[in-house]
């Protein structure tokens, strides 16, 4: 069976000040560099066959890190990227709460059709996740893909690779530099690690806003 490591990018500096990024791009700061290397000691051992990550630098940055000096090549993928949340990108979470709390409760009551001004709603990115993985080859095998992108994005391919409902979205948790595991078999993929921070122990862990 193949098996998708799949890493949320490590800490920013909007992720610590609770600020929305979407399609911002946002580097790590210091200690999302030093948590992208305890996450690449965590993976050391694992020979990676192919590696994606989205291309916004966060993740690119994050994926360089776990790879290191690996002879395995990079493929940033737009298809990867966090949701657009449009006009409330740069603000805080808090502000957008205090301006829009009937928009932000479309979002968490779980209205899969509802975007933001000029952004993206939950059945977009499902889509593009979608795309993403039906233009490559992730039949079973004996591959170790490494898939590095957003909170956003990776519960998307989580829920199209195991098939689980979009009204549930928002019931994952993933935090910045976390590993989950999805492995394909015959008929289907499961999923045999979820949000798996181990690594960080001897790190202070970041906090889980949702945009990233």
């Amino acid at each position: 069976m193949a098996k998708l490591y799949l890493v949320r990018h490590a800490e920013t500096a909007w992720n610590q000040e609770g600020r929305v990024q979407g399609h911002t791009d946002t580097p790590l700061s210091e200690k999302g560099q030093l948590q992208a290397v305890a996450l690449g000691q965590r993976l050391s051992r694992v020979q990676f066959h192919r590696a994606f990550s989205s291309d916004l630098s966060r993740c690119v940055q994050t994926a360089q890190a776990i790879l290191a000096q690996r002879p395995v090549p990079l493929a940033p993928a737009p298809e990867l990227r966090e949701m657009s949340y449009g006009e409330w990108e740069a603000q805080s979470w808090r502000d957008v709460q205090a301006r829009h709390p009937e928009q932000m409760a479309r979002i968490y009551q779980r209205d899969p059709k509802f975007a933001p001004g000029g952004g993206e709603s939950i059945m977009d990115l499902m889509e593009r996740t979608r795309r993403f993985l039906a233009g490559q080859d992730f039949t079973p095998s004996d591959e170790n893909i490494l898939v590095v992108a957003h909170g956003g994005s990776l519960r998307g391919l989580i829920f199209n690779l195991v098939g689980l409902p979009v009204s549930h979205f928002w019931r994952i948790r993933l935090a910045n530099a976390s590993l989950s595991i999805v492995e394909t078999v015959e008929g289907g993929a499961l999923l045999s690690l979820l949000n798996d921070v181990s690594h960080l122990d001897g790190l202070v862990k970041g906090i889980d806003p949702a945009a990233g």
